[in-house]
């Protein structure tokens, strides 16, 4: 509930630069710059370090420092989130990072700004902390009086978000305290008085808005009046010059009529005299009248029109000025209400008028369940049993800490996953469901991963493909049909996949690998270590530390299985509780470091490996043909783990796995031969690019091919000039798939769920019409 509200809170970028000095903001422009969240988080665990990068700062690089002006400093911040658009989050954010410090927060830019809050507010918080488990909260300040001392004056953006991490800190002690007898009362009134806090600083926010508002309407008042001021004065001087205009002609045609009346009277040399000098004079005066006509046109045609159009513009201003007013006006007035009312309304009276409203919902026993105790500890009169919380299954994903796994859903609220047997393992990110009481249930294969609408997840759920409709299978086991579907998505059975709270789709979610990247901390979680077969004995196993890289002979006990070299061993002090004949889930990881790259060679239909040693070596356990001069990697085994992108030797003939050296060279030649007419992208699985590429070369098609995960610059770059597109949906982000949607293309784009190189063609071949395939 807080989220949402949050969600719809507008954090004003500017108006927080400005309640912050010169040398904080330049130490958040220092967080920020650094892009890795581990490095944000280890300079903030020092709350004291602001004070020493201040000092740092002014000691070694003080004077180009003082040369920049807090607006310089302040532009170069605030860029970098209207480049983003990323000040909608940073609220909710705030709340989800300092409820669990442990979580993935969107940007590390939002990171930055609530790690460098924490720093600031830290001994606020510390003591509040120590206080309450210390037990003398109650000894010491009313929570009114604490949040008065608490809050920085004058501040009421940092306020904001100090009061968040406060909220976030008391809600996750709530959460803490389950099975402890619940928050006292004064627990409880702190945090519904945080609350009404955190709503009067918004409320104060508002207002501030609505004072700048009301100052800049002035502002433009006061300069609509200096212009209207300037005119007049121009208008003046416009009039006075006419009239002098006005006066000068008149002058000059009482000098013509003198000088006609002169020059019919006797010529004489006083007459000729007066006469020139009555010519001069009207020369003069023509001189005269042609400069105030060319005033009179400058002053009538530019300057009145400038400060006609500025004033139009400025009313303009002052209307939209006046209409925000009384928008935030009303605002204020609707938060100034509702503050009054939370205040004369008590936590009881809140969820009593709730209950009324709505009855028991489930969302609400989600909320209470953790907190309830057990029922033969609540006494008779007591208000709360756990018979009348029956919350229904659900399907979060897993993480874990302090090796206990925790099953978290869409609101950011979790609970522990009970009844895991020793042999049932679960990776980081995977979806799981759980029975109302938190009970393990399944493991499903799809990981969950983090964007940027999260925050409009209501449940997860799984696909159920029935004939031509598509249905999500909730977490009971009901069925309902998925709405909003975008065409450009084809969805699988079994996938698991977010919907909002009317069961329109939002997004789908990607296989989880099976590897010890994701597994190790599950399989560590129930004290059992991982081990990786090397050699099989008699008495026992010489076998590697899958973590340590340590290798070690164990003799193993009960197991139900024969050993084999490659296996992965899970053991728990020498017992065997699992056993993989997997052994990628090892050397398809981070912790394989045994792994070799070569160049592949083909000799009597036989492919060989040459290491970078020089050692030749016969390949094992390839998934497809391969060709000479491919750069392949290998495990100790000489077993195929991925073929190198885009690094085939110059000098390759290309020889194919399964034919002689002189069937190779007439197929190579073959193909030489086909006139290549079409261009096509395939954005998909890269292992297969040299697949795709011989079965559309049969075709006539070139094909390129591209990861579908490479960042959108580099995928719009490759679209260009090709005349068709195929998208393997299960090897493309969510967001590049979209992009690919919107962007205008004048050629086919064709969506495949397969990504196998001859079924890619035969959609190719369909979709295309006849007169554009090549034969």
């Amino acid at each position: 509930m807080l989220i949402d509200f949050l969600s719809k809170q507008d954090f004003p970028i500017h108006q927080f630069c400005n309640e912050l000095d010169k040398w904080e903001l330049l130490f958040l422009n220092f967080l920020i710059s650094h892009k890795s969240e581990e490095e944000v988080d280890l300079i903030c665990d020092h709350p004291e370090i602001l004070k020493d990068f201040n000092k740092m700062s002014q000691k070694y690089i003080g004077a180009k420092l003082r040369k920049l002006s807090k607006e310089e400093v302040m532009d170069k911040f605030t860029r970098q989130f209207e480049e983003t658009q990323l000040t909608p989050l940073i609220y909710v954010n705030a709340y989800r990072f300092s409820f669990d410090p442990d979580a993935v927060v969107f940007s590390t830019k939002i990171l930055a700004i609530q790690r460098f809050v924490e720093m600031l507010f830290h001994k606020n918080i510390t003591t509040l902390m120590d206080s309450y488990h210390a037990g003398d909260l109650e000894d010491e300040v009313s929570p009114d009086e604490f949040l008065e001392k608490y809050c920085m004056k004058d501040k009421p953006i940092l306020n904001t978000l100090g009061l968040i991490a406060l909220t976030a800190k008391m809600d996750k002690l709530l959460f803490d305290v389950k099975g402890k007898g619940g928050l006292s009362k004064i627990g409880q009134e702190l945090r519904f008085s945080i609350f009404v806090k955190l709503f009067q600083k918004f409320n104060e926010i508002k207002e501030l808005d609505t004072q700048h508002y009301k100052i800049l309407s002035k502002q433009q008042a006061i300069t609509i009046e200096k212009l209207e001021s300037q005119m007049k004065r121009k208008e003046d001087v416009y009039t006075k010059q006419k009239e002098s205009q006005r006066k000068l002609t008149n002058e000059v045609k009482e000098l013509n009529k003198k000088v006609a009346d002169l020059e019919n009277k006797t010529e004489d040399i006083a007459d000729k005299e007066m006469v020139n000098r009555l010519y001069a004079d009207i020369q003069k005066k023509d001189q005269q009248i042609e400069k105030l006509t060319s005033d009179l046109t400058h002053l009538k045609e530019k300057p009145m029109t400038m400060y006609t159009t500025m004033i139009e513009n400025l009313n303009l201003q002052v209307a939209t000025l006046k209409s925000e007013l009384r928008d935030k006006t009303g605002e204020i007035r609707d938060c100034k209400k509702r503050i009054q009312e939370l205040q004369d309304r008590t936590v009881e009276n809140m969820l009593q008028e709730f209950l009324d409203t709505n009855g028991f919902t489930e969302s609400l026993s989600n909320i209470l369940t953790p907190f309830v105790k057990p029922k033969e500890a609540i006494s008779e009169n007591n208000e709360l049993h756990t018979d009348s919380i029956k919350p229904t299954p659900k399907i979060g994903y897993c993480m874990i800490e302090n090796n206990t796994h925790y099953i978290v859903f869409p609101n950011q609220s979790r609970i522990e996953i009970k009844d895991l047997s020793a042999s049932t393992y679960i990776g980081e990110w995977q979806f799981v469901k759980v029975d109302e009481e938190g009970h393990f249930r399944w493991a499903y294969v799809s990981k969950f991963e983090e964007h940027e609408r999260d925050y409009s997840i209501h449940e997860f759920a799984m696909v159920s493909i029935q004939g031509a409709d598509v249905f999500i299978e909730k977490a009971n086991g009901s069925l309902v049909k998925l709405e909003n579907i975008p065409s450009s998505i084809q969805l699988r059975d079994k996938q698991i996949v977010a919907v909002d709270a009317k069961n329109q789709f939002i997004r789908f979610y990607r296989p989880l690998h099976f590897n010890a990247d994701h597994y190790l901390k599950s399989i560590k979680s129930r004290g059992q270590s991982v081990y990786y077969v090397l050699k099989v004995f008699p008495n026992g196993v010489l076998v590697r530390d899958i973590e340590t890289g340590e290798e070690l002979f164990k003799m193993v006990k009960d197991s139900q299985e024969e050993l084999k070299e490659q296996q992965i061993l899970c053991l728990h002090e020498d017992e065997v509780i699992s056993v993989y004949n997997i052994p990628k889930f090892y050397t398809l990881s981070s912790y394989y470091q045994n792994g070799e790259f070569g160049v592949v060679q083909i000799k009597n239909e036989t492919p060989y490996l040459q290491k970078l040693s020089g050692e030749v070596v016969i390949l094992k356990d390839l998934p497809y043909a391969v060709e000479s001069g491919q750069i392949i990697k290998i495990d100790e085994f000489n077993n195929y783990l991925f073929t190198k992108k885009d690094e085939a030797t110059p000098e390759s003939k290309r020889k194919t796995v399964g034919s002689n050296s002189s069937s190779v060279v007439k197929k190579s030649n073959a193909y030489e031969k086909i006139d290549v007419t079409k261009e096509v992208l395939i954005i998909g699985n890269i292992t297969y690019e040299n697949s795709y590429k011989m079965a559309f070369l049969k075709k006539g098609c070139r094909a390129n091919v591209i990861d579908g995960y490479l960042s959108w610059g580099k995928i719009k770059s490759a679209l260009k000039e090709k005349d068709a597109v195929l998208v393997v949906t299960e090897f493309v982000s969510h967001d590049n798939m979209w992009r690919i949607k919107e962007e205008p293309l004048d050629v086919p784009v064709i969506y495949s769920e397969f990504e196998g190189a001859n079924r890619l063609l035969e959609q190719f071949e369909s979709t295309v019409s006849e007169d554009t395939q090549v034969i």
